[in-house]
């Protein structure tokens, strides 16, 4: 839905969420004017820019280059985005942060089954060990008693 340039639906300003943040003043706003290449600043910075063309000004300076990227705008172009739901445009990034803590959950889980695994693999190999070394201590203690018997010289 799009009434004299403002922009409404939500499908639309989801697609911009993570762009709510103003470029210039780094601020989080509900209200934010658009550049034709999508980029967005917040109405605040647009009247800053209103101020630079002079006292008593009524219209911006032009043109203006986009702070995002190389774009030089004209005049007229700007278009006013409104962020209906407000909670919505704070809750994105709390959302995404959420889900980067899942899976930095799940892939700690990974990785914490994997060493256990590593472990029990290592503690196994270590009492496997540690029984050849009784079985080899068994094995000499043989050898000497069979060179006392007379046996032959093993070496």
């Amino acid at each position: 839905m799009e009434d004299d340039g403002v922009h409404t639906n939500p499908e639309f300003v989801e697609s911009w969420v993570g762009n709510v943040v103003c470029p210039i003043c780094s601020e989080l706003r509900g209200e934010m004017k658009a550049f034709l290449c999508g980029h967005l600043i917040c109405r605040e910075c647009v009247m800053m820019l209103r101020l630079e063309s002079g006292p008593g000004s009524e219209g911006m300076k032009y043109p203006v280059k986009c702070y995002n990227c190389p774009k030089i705008i004209e005049r007229g172009t700007l278009r006013r985005v409104i962020f209906e739901v407000a909670p919505f445009t704070y809750e994105a990034p709390l959302q995404r942060y959420l889900a980067e803590q899942a899976a930095l959950s799940k892939e700690y889980e990974e990785a914490k089954r994997s060493r256990e695994e590593l472990i029990q693999k290592l503690q196994q190999k270590t009492s496997d060990l540690a029984e050849l070394s009784k079985q080899i201590q068994k094995i000499e203690g043989l050898k000497r008693e069979l060179i006392k018997l007379g046996w032959g010289n093993f070496h």
